[in-house]
Formats: structure tokens, C-alpha cells, sequence
């Protein structure tokens, strides 16, 4: 009976480790009663590699016997990380290092691609001013690009990154690296507008 009860064990732990390689968007940072929304596309390679917003960050290897991810940081490869996995299901991975709790969540290629199409904003988002103009154009099945020409300064800002439509919420998440819009927001794209950040665009094409 105790050689069943281990073996069933073994397997669980097998099958966690499987579920754990995939893509992901860090949706909670917490530490010290403080949280953070960094929205970062986080991938766990199934070779080991872990990418972050397309740069690798480290590697990363499951230890069945003690439930845990061991990352290896590519800044500080002598220092291995030990993060305790505290939830695994379907939707979410939550992981705990030290004081500081990483909430992850999961991402269906297939799920992405049909809620993105749904959604109705596919397309270029614009907003006009004596000031600034700002282009947002969504592309699928999930990248997305942002220009800003700031008149004023004669300077232009360009970004890029990824975008995830959760229908349930009508919101959309925004992940990209030093761009003013990365976040999430609430947008109603039915209406031929969305506002992000306190600004209203419209869709020209």
C-alpha cells in the first residue's frame, strides 16, 4: 500500500512539473503589504530556460521532492532561488521566495488568439492634440505597437509588446518594457473608442 501511495505521489509531482513549463503574465508582485502589478510575459521553457519579456533572465529546474522551483538568476549565476510553489491549477502558478509572493497567470495560445479576435480591437487607435499625437494599433493574434509624437519637444516614442483580452472583465492587458500604456485596462471597444490612462482614442483604421 505505501509503495502505491508513494508512486501516485511520484506521478503527481511529475505531472505538476509538466503543468509549470508554459507562458505566463505576472499579474502580482506582493512583499511587505505592498503590491505590485508588473504584467511582465514571463516564459518557463520546457528546456529550462526562463525568459522574461523575450530576455533571458535565468534557468529554472522543478525538485519533486521538496515541491519547489529552483531559478538560477543570469545576473547572479552562483545564487539559486528557492520558490515554494503555493498554488498550481489550471489558471494560475503562485510562487513564494523568501518575502515575496509572485502570482502568475497562465496563458492558452489557442484561448488568447479567440478572445483577441472577439474582442473587435484589432486595428489603429489614435489620439489627437496640439501637443501630442499617440497611435496604438493592435495586431493578431496578440502583438501590439505604440507611437507617440510629441510636438512640443519634436521627439517620437515607439514601443512594442503583447495583448491579452479577457472578455469576462472587458479589460485588456498590456505587457511591454518601458512603455506608458503597459498595464491593465477596462475598454469597451464596441463603442468605437477606448480610453487608457485618462485618454480617449479613436479608431481610425
Amino acid at each position: 500500500m505505501k509503495k502505491i501511495i508513494l508512486g501516485l505521489s511520484l506521478v503527481a509531482a511529475s505531472l505538476l512539473a509538466g503543468d509549470i513549463a508554459g507562458s505566463y503574465i505576472t499579474v502580482e508582485v506582493k512583499k511587505d503589504n505592498k503590491v505590485k502589478h508588473p504584467y511582465m510575459q514571463t516564459i518557463f521553457e520546457k528546456d529550462g530556460k526562463m525568459m522574461v519579456m523575450g530576455m533571458p533572465m535565468g534557468t529554472w529546474k522543478y525538485d519533486e521532492s521538496k515541491n519547489i522551483i529552483l531559478i538560477t538568476p543570469v545576473m547572479n549565476p552562483s545564487a539559486v532561488e528557492k520558490h515554494s510553489i503555493v498554488k498550481n491549477d489550471k489558471d494560475k502558478l503562485i510562487l513564494k521566495h523568501n518575502d515575496e509572493t509572485y502570482i502568475y497567470k497562465k496563458i492558452d495560445a489557442k484561448n488568447v488568439e479567440k478572445n483577441n479576435l472577439a474582442s473587435k480591437l484589432e486595428g489603429t487607435w489614435e489620439f489627437n492634440s496640439k501637443s501630442f499625437n499617440e497611435k496604438i494599433t493592435f495586431s493578431l493574434p496578440n502583438n501590439f505597437s505604440y507611437i507617440k509624437e510629441d510636438h512640443t519637444e519634436n521627439s517620437t516614442t515607439k514601443s512594442n509588446g503583447t495583448w491579452f483580452y479577457d472578455p469576462k472583465e472587458k479589460s485588456v492587458i498590456i505587457s511591454s518594457m518601458m512603455c506608458p500604456i503597459s498595464g491593465k485596462h477596462s475598454v469597451d471597444p464596441s463603442k468605437g473608442s477606448i480610453t487608457i490612462n485618462g485618454i480617449t482614442y479613436q479608431k481610425v483604421k
